[in-house]
């Protein structure tokens, strides 16, 4: 008696369906496999003192698995399926105002929780000193990437721009990087890099081939760097900068397995 049923609908279908909804049109998500992590580069920033993004920001969306489509919006509302998109890493996001970036990554592990990260863009920064640290490269390709614990990666790049306040234009300025709390060198340091002083906005801006270590314990951990006007990169350095400045934010992130 219950094959009436399927053979009325092996008829109607016969007789001409459009659609046929059966398990070869469903793609779950594997359990076994977990969501993506999705980070922005920069992230906006963790404290301030008068430093912020000059008059535009352009950001890169970064997934920890390189097959991971990533839906963003740059204008506050939820994104979807439908919104901008593309594989991970997406570059080139563009704003020029205080903007709320929000984006979640799509993978065979299904979608990751969204993120809003608000990005503060204002021409006042260039009045006073100020960083900006963008096209972070830590592998040649991405800013986001999976590492063994302890692994060196010594052809990380990034564009650095940095500059020192209109009222001091000889003054000395750094930009220190490392992982988490722990410092591992200077992207920017204006006696090596930029002898006569880095001036007033615009300042200096070059490209920066940099060394990461990676932590030996497994896990998220932030490359980040910090602004400091120091003498040299080493007096930055000595005050363990990424714990004491007040203005810090993200640039990459590594994924220890």
């Amino acid at each position: 008696m219950r094959a009436a049923p399927i053979a009325a609908l092996v008829a109607l279908c016969a007789a001409g369906c459009n659609v046929v909804f059966g398990f070869d049109d469903i793609h779950p998500a594997d359990a076994s496999v977990p969501p993506p992590n999705v980070f922005s580069s920069p992230g906006p920033r963790l404290h301030a003192m008068g430093y912020d993004f000059p008059a535009a920001v352009t950001v890169t969306l970064a997934a920890d698995d390189p097959t991971t489509v990533i839906y963003y919006t740059t204008d506050g509302t939820a994104p979807s399926h439908g919104s901008q998109h593309g594989t991970t890493p997406v570059k080139g996001i563009a704003m020029s105002s205080t903007t709320t970036l929000k984006y979640f990554g799509s993978g065979a592990g299904g979608d990751s929780d969204p993120v809003s990260d608000t990005y503060d863009v204002t021409t006042a920064a260039q009045s006073v000193a100020g960083y900006y640290v963008t096209n972070v490269l830590l592998d040649g390709t991405s800013p986001v990437i999976v590492v063994k614990a302890g692994q060196v990666l010594s052809g990380a790049t990034a564009k650095v721009q940095a500059w020192v306040q209109g009222s001091c234009p000889d003054c000395a300025a750094q930009v220190v990087y490392g992982v988490d709390t722990t410092d591992q060198g200077c992207l920017f340091d204006s006696v090596r890099d930029a002898p006569s002083g880095p001036g007033a906005y615009p300042g200096f801006t070059h490209t920066a081939t940099f060394k990461v270590t990676a932590p030996m314990t497994p896990g998220v951990h932030q490359v980040r760097i910090a602004h400091s006007e120091q003498t040299t990169c080493a007096a930055a350095m000595a005050m363990n900068a990424l714990v004491t400045r007040p203005d810090q934010s993200r640039i990459g992130v590594l994924i220890v397995q």
